[in-house]
């Protein structure tokens, strides 16, 4: 059986804070301690680094006995202690020279062999070292019971998605077959990250559906598809390669209000063209909301999410997704407001970045809480009390598509790394006319999802529960 492969995700916001410190210009060496939550990813267990805890230079970063700088007793012991207390792994960061090659020394080796089997003693969660150059990082982990692991690759989490490894990866040296006209636009390497890639759609309609083609069309490898629905005769405008026997009997079902097993699922139809497209993706289906927990952890283990669902309750999941497993995202919907009498007043497509630590969707205020209480209340709860059921959103397929195209093409250039240091931003675009807006939402330090309290869910990984709903509750 092969060992469990370590990664370590780290939002871009925090890395940037960490290299400021370890490369200010001098040419010395620097040090620090990043505390960080563990998670199961599909990849193999995952460090989330949620913390940093400076050195100062003279106090915290000493000159060795033994090497030429390190870290004190004292600040040592009480990032122990911290990591402890808040059941987080402690990683000891200290820089070196160079760019794009970096390895610990063998000072570094013995020192770790010295010290951390005490260290685990403190913690009793897993320990170790980092080393980073400039465009590279190194990384030894030290866990319970005695197994040392070597730390396999460390991905930045922001736009664009960095990837940091001890050295350069090899370039592919077979070109991937059928994708030659895209492979110009970003290259081999490009490519085979997308084939690596596992994309979880949140809701597959009119505009999950669209998102659904592209990703399988870019040769992304691997799905996780999310949607409780079936096709039914109102869909087929705007579901890419639906047909009528599709949602055979939908209506009827509709008028009879049955949920009808003839009609296909949603979820099947975008299977269906991922395949077409791809015969080699690997999909997984969850015929069901994001809300249920086998969803919600498989979405978690992903790389990226598409939310193209518009429930409280799904922005919600996703949003406790993003900040407490690091899985970055994007939400895309369409809006369009009318007047009493039926006039159109305003249409606008809004792609929305959901980075951990960044843009979260609490922040922004875009989940209404009274809305969620409702979407969680039990079925007949709801009708007991009479809600007023929703009245289906207007919806036209051209509309999904440039929300749909804005939100893969965002995916693909964070992924293969053309876009260039974008700030986690929304994008509205209003399709009537010129106009495109920008908006950026600054995250309040003590929000419960994305804030650095203590108490925060930010990188918490498995040790805290999504806000799933357990069979039987809701709906």
């Amino acid at each position: 059986m092969d060992e469990p492969t370590w990664t370590l995700r780290i939002p871009a916001p925090v890395r940037a804070e960490l290299w400021s410190h370890l490369f200010p210009g001098d040419g010395e060496e620097h040090g620090a301690v990043v505390l960080a939550g563990v998670a199961q990813t599909g990849d193999g267990p995952c460090l989330l680094a949620r913390e940093i805890l400076i050195a100062r230079d003279g106090t915290d970063y000493v000159p060795g006995k033994l090497g030429y700088r390190a870290l004190s007793p004292d600040f040592v012991r009480l990032a122990a202690v911290r990591a402890r207390d808040r059941g987080l792994a402690y990683l000891a960061v200290h820089c070196h020279g160079g760019a794009d090659h970096v390895a610990f020394s063998g000072t570094d080796l013995n020192s770790h062999i010295r010290g951390y089997p005490a260290l685990l003693d403190i913690t009793r969660q897993p320990v170790g070292a980092l080393v980073a150059a400039r465009n590279a990082l190194a990384g030894e982990l030290w866990l319970p019971g005695g197994e040392i692991r070597a730390l396999a690759e460390t991905r930045v989490i922001g736009e664009p998605i960095e990837w940091l490894h001890s050295e350069p990866p090899l370039t592919p040296s077979v070109a991937v077959a059928g994708y030659d006209r895209q492979v110009r636009v970003f290259g081999d390497r490009g490519q085979e990250l997308l084939s690596h890639t596992t994309v979880a759609i949140v809701g597959l309609g009119g505009l999950g559906s669209i998102v659904a083609e592209y990703l399988g069309r870019l040769g992304v490898g691997r799905f996780v598809l999310v949607d409780g629905d079936r096709i039914h005769t109102a869909n087929l405008p705007r579901m890419i390669a639906a047909r009528r026997s599709d949602a055979a009997f939908g209506s009827l079902a509709e008028r009879l209000g049955l949920a009808w097993p003839i009609a296909r699922r949603k979820t099947a139809l975008a299977a269906r063209n991922i395949k077409r497209a791809n015969p080699n993706a690997s999909i997984t289906i969850f015929n069901s909301g994001i809300e249920d927990p086998r969803a919600a952890m498989a979405a978690a283990a992903c790389d990226y999410i598409m939310l193209a669902a518009d429930s409280a309750l799904a922005r919600h999941v996703v949003n406790a997704i993003v900040q407490q497993y690091f899985v970055p995202g994007i939400e895309a919907g369409v809006k369009v407001r009318s007047s009493n009498d039926g006039t159109v007043e305003d249409i606008h497509v809004a792609i929305r970045a959901l980075m951990p630590g960044q843009s979260c969707l609490w922040c922004a205020e875009l989940i209404n809480a009274t809305q969620l209480a409702l979407e969680t209340t039990p079925e007949r709860e709801r009708q007991a009390a009479k809600y007023i059921p929703d009245v289906p959103a207007p919806a036209v397929i051209t509309l999904n598509g440039i929300a749909a195209g804005e939100a893969t093409t965002r995916f693909l250039f964070a992924t293969v790394g053309l876009t260039s240091g974008l700030p986690s931003q929304a994008l509205l675009r209003f399709p009537r006319g010129p106009e495109l807006k920008r908006q950026t939402v600054s995250a309040r330090p003590d929000c419960r999802w994305c804030g650095r309290t203590s108490d925060s869910n930010l990188g918490r990984g498995d040790s805290r529960e999504l806000p799933v709903l357990r069979r039987g509750a809701g709906r």
